[in-house]
């Protein structure tokens, strides 16, 4: 019988510390930025495997091989009847342009192969502040397009939940995904965030916050993190980039889709918003401007589920971070 209790106690004081435990440092490492220009710079796709980069500094494009940043020449591109025409993505000898101006309520999106104009379509404004997020998807064979607005402002709370996408030369297609709001497919499979929100009775507050879902290529929905925003996807579909709710603050995680798991990127304040995932580093990569901080994703230190959920309450969030 004592020892029953020895037993219990023993399990009790293990799942304690598993609540109470400190969170690892996330393996990181510094790589060199060899350009003269020391800006941040946004990843804007890749040409023939290489990473392509536009600083908004300099308003110029650079071309990415191993680490230094050779300038890029890219065609700037007019779109008739928009008084603004912005890159939104290059995929090898494709680039797909967003037109947009201030007396129009629409944007333009003209996909170009060379001087050829292979897609061109307009999307109407519901509501001010909308705009559409767009890429290339499937090796450069297909386009997609989600629309979406901020879901903290009053007049988000009518969530366009449309996901359009076609394969280029073929009409555009629409898909409705419920409360949806970052979309990203790969292949068959399409990640997002889905906007949700709780009701805490005690507190007198409703609790927004999203978590993050799959549909696999059985049309099936599952649920891949809770209280998280996705960022990114790896080009491999191995690996997430995401905003984790982490006792009342927001923290970068990456998320480990085999193993179903998370490393915390903590140690940090401030983060670049100028992040881009490495495939010969095989590292979601942060650009600081002077220097690129990557975190490699073959780390061991994978070992959180991104499947927890952590307190809202403002004593148990304090304490937290007053010991962290």
């Amino acid at each position: 019988m004592k020892q029953k209790g020895y037993l219990f106690l023993l399990l009790l004081f293990f799942v304690i510390n598993l609540n109470a435990q400190d969170f690892v440092i996330p393996d990181s490492y510094i790589s060199e930025k060899k350009t003269e220009y020391m800006y941040p710079m946004e990843c804007t796709g890749s040409i023939n495997g290489n990473l392509v980069f536009y600083c908004n500094e300099i308003q110029k494009y650079f071309l990415k091989k191993k680490n230094s940043l050779i300038p890029l020449d890219i065609k700037e591109r007019k779109l008739k009847g928009y008084e603004y025409a912005c890159m939104d993505e290059i995929f090898d000898d494709m680039t797909l342009w967003r037109g947009f101006s201030i007396s129009v309520d629409s944007q333009r999106f003209v996909c170009f192969k060379g001087d050829d104009i292979i897609f061109d379509h307009t999307f109407p404004y519901s509501y001010e502040d909308k705009f559409y997020k767009s890429g290339f998807f499937n090796a450069g064979k297909s386009l997609f397009f989600k629309s979406f607005c901020n879901p903290w402002l009053e007049y988000g709370r009518d969530r366009d939940s449309v996901f359009f996408y076609t394969d280029l030369g073929l009409p555009l297609k629409k898909r409705i995904i419920k409360n949806s709001l970052m979309v990203f497919p790969l292949g068959e499979k399409i990640f997002y965030s889905k906007y949700k929100s709780i009701v805490y009775k005690d507190l007198g507050i409703e609790y927004e916050t999203m978590d993050i879902y799959c549909i696999n290529e059985g049309g099936k929905e599952q649920i891949i993190a809770k209280d998280s925003e996705l960022l990114m996807v790896s080009c491999d579909g191995k690996y997430l980039l995401a905003e984790k709710k982490l006792f009342g603050k927001s923290v970068p995680i990456i998320i480990d889709l085999d193993k179903n798991k998370c490393v915390y990127l903590l140690g940090q304040k401030y983060r670049s918003r100028y992040f881009y995932y490495d495939v010969e580093k095989n590292a979601f990569c942060y650009d600081m401007g002077d220097k690129i901080q990557c975190f490699p994703c073959d780390s061991k230190k994978f070992i959180y589920d991104p499947k927890v959920e952590f307190s809202i309450y403002k004593s148990d969030c304090d304490k937290f971070w007053e010991s962290h």
